[in-house]
């Protein structure tokens, strides 16, 4: 019925603390996927294009190619990108079109995507850009949430 329906069973069938631990799971990954896709949008805004993402706890990464010989971002200049639109609290946009998912926030543009994201960017909370390195001619940005 309608309020256990809401709690994933723990190992063993029991309902505890092990089903609420894989709620708030869902939650962190959908807050590191969302992360994810903004560092990639404020990427592309200091003309880098995202070309790989990888949103698992302890290994965010986003990997760039430059376009037109951008300047390496900072982590400062990514953050305050980010934060904006965080301050915003602008809500997640699913559209479908041509066989193809699309998720977004606000007005901001679209990645195809079929994963897990906030439903509203208040919700991410604090950003640490742990890393910004140049490996192989690409630029990759590591994350975690503080």
């Amino acid at each position: 019925s309608g309020r256990a329906g809401r709690h994933r069973r723990a190992a063993g069938g029991r309902r505890g603390a092990g089903g609420i631990r894989r709620i708030c799971g869902r939650q962190l990954h959908a807050r590191l996927h969302s992360v994810g896709h903004l560092l990639g949008l404020a990427g592309e805004q200091l003309g880098w294009q995202p070309v790989k993402a990888h949103h698992w706890p302890g290994e965010g990464r986003i990997t760039f190619t430059s376009r037109n010989s951008a300047a390496l971002p900072d982590a400062s200049a990514l953050l305050a990108l980010v934060k904006a639109w965080q301050a915003q609290d602008l809500p997640r946009q699913v559209t479908f079109a041509d066989g193809m998912r699309k998720v977004g926030f606000g007005e901001l543009p679209a990645y195809p995507c079929g994963g897990t994201h906030v439903a509203r960017l208040a919700e991410l909370g604090d950003i640490v850009i742990s890393q910004i390195k140049m490996k192989k001619g690409q630029l990759v940005v590591s994350y975690t949430l503080a």
